[in-house]
């Protein structure tokens, strides 16, 4: 017996509407005789297994990957003009193993960034680089709680950071049971660690090295629902040497179904910056600001960006045609 179900989306439906529908038409094909019959649209399935079945079904499952997902990926960017030259090259690594109880994440980046500007004879150049590593180790510790592990290893020539290593155990509660998470979540996380920080250049503080540690707390509330998706988070961090070497940053999304095919979307950010620890000491000519060569000073950074959307058109447009 062979059974074909289908499911069109229309353009103006939300992505919470379009997963709720696909979930549902995925069910009741587990249903083979009532999906037959007018009811089909007015049927909904839920269906509870025992921990003993769940265990027995995942022991039959075997994985030649045992969970790991591995991603390569670089890109070059080449732009020449007559008296402008712009070269940037990166590449990306990553390696990834999560499961309920584990999860495991590692990635590493490569940036080469290079200009070259002439103005009647005088010439411009500035090339800049930055690599980094980032591991995470997180363990589940029940429905709302999990314990982890950060590690940190940073150069960069644009932050004055010769390199930078770091560790950093840290624990997350989560208001909402983590099986929810994808509809909605409150979390909270602390971590608490620290590593040593070598510079190129002398700081405004006379370091060349230093060891540093560093407490933060991280609170990220997201709810994704058919009428939108809000997305809150809060970071706040300082070093424990001095409490007024510390960071506060908001960031929050909007997106707002208004009515049928209509949404209103916004996106912002807001920061108060009092740990620049890695500024060069002594004066910076224009060139090296112009051309980013060197991290200036600030107590704060804004963004913020607004827009709406308007789809409408055929609920059939959904029709894969790869040609040209």
């Amino acid at each position: 017996m062979c059974d074909t179900l289908s499911y069109f989306s229309n353009v103006t439906d939300s992505e919470e509407t379009i997963r709720s529908e696909i979930v549902r038409v995925l069910k009741m094909g587990l249903v083979r005789y009532i999906s037959k019959t007018p009811l089909s649209n007015y049927l909904s399935i839920s269906y509870k297994e025992t921990e003993e079945k769940s265990k027995e079904e995942s022991e039959k499952i075997k994985d030649k990957w045992n969970y790991w997902v591995f991603r390569i990926s670089g890109d070059a960017d080449l732009d020449k003009k007559t008296s402008e030259e712009d070269y940037d090259f990166n590449f990306d690594l990553s390696a990834s193993r999560v499961t309920e109880a584990l999860k495991i994440n590692l990635f590493a980046r490569l940036d080469r960034h290079y200009n070259n500007y002439k103005i009647d004879s005088e010439e411009y150049s500035s090339y800049r680089k930055g690599q980094f590593i980032k591991g995470l180790v997180v363990k589940s510790l029940g429905n709302h709680f999990s314990a982890g592990i950060y590690g940190t290893v940073i150069s960069q020539t644009y932050g004055n950071i010769k390199v930078s290593y770091g560790v950093a155990p840290a624990v997350e509660y989560n208001i909402f049971p983590y099986s929810e998470s994808i509809r909605r979540e409150l979390t909270f996380l602390y971590r608490i660690g620290g590593g040593k920080t070598s510079y190129f250049e002398k700081t405004i503080f006379d370091k060349t090295e230093e060891q540093l540690y560093q407490q933060a707390l991280e609170i990220d509330y997201g709810i994704k629902e058919q009428w939108g998706s809000i997305d809150f988070r809060l970071d706040a961090a300082n070093y424990l040497h001095d409490f007024n070497k510390y960071h506060l940053t908001f960031h929050g999304g909007l997106s707002l179904r208004l009515f049928e095919g209509f949404s209103l979307y916004g996106y912002g950010s807001a920061s108060a910056i009092h740990d620049q620890l890695s500024l060069v000491k002594g004066g910076r000519t224009i060139d090296e600001i112009l051309l980013q060569k060197k991290q200036l000073a600030t107590d704060y950074d804004f963004s913020f960006r607004i827009g709406i959307s308007y789809s409408f058109g055929s609920i059939y447009s959904n029709v894969v045609n790869s040609r040209f």
